[in-house]
């Protein structure tokens, strides 16, 4: 005679499903936490290092270094300083654009 009881796998199936769900759930949510703090030190960079490129004439470089520091990220940053007509007469327009990760973000200024 076949035992076709069931007894017992809702709860098994329950927690089986849940488990997974919940994981796929921490890894989505701490892709996007991530992605959030990168983008966030890319605007801050973005800010910070050019306004003391253009008020102390400190390399965008150096500034983004320290800013990410003070973001404890380890994340590399790539830099692109474009200036019209150049980057050192009044009236130029400077535009720094910052990379963290994936995460991008520009700031403009007329000198």
């Amino acid at each position: 005679m076949k035992n076709n009881s069931e007894d017992g796998s809702m709860v098994v199936e329950f927690v089986f499903y849940g488990v997974l769900l919940q994981i796929g759930i921490l890894v989505f949510s701490l892709n996007a936490f991530n992605f959030q703090a990168q983008q966030l030190a890319a605007d801050s960079i973005a800010r910070h290092a050019l306004r003391s490129y253009l008020v102390s004439q400190i390399e965008p470089e150096i500034s983004a270094k320290q800013v990410l520091n003070s973001f404890q990220s380890n994340a590399k940053s790539v830099l692109r300083l474009e200036c019209d007509p150049d980057c050192t007469s009044a009236g130029s327009l400077v535009t720094l654009m910052v990379q963290v990760g994936q995460a991008t973000a520009s700031a403009s200024a007329i000198r």
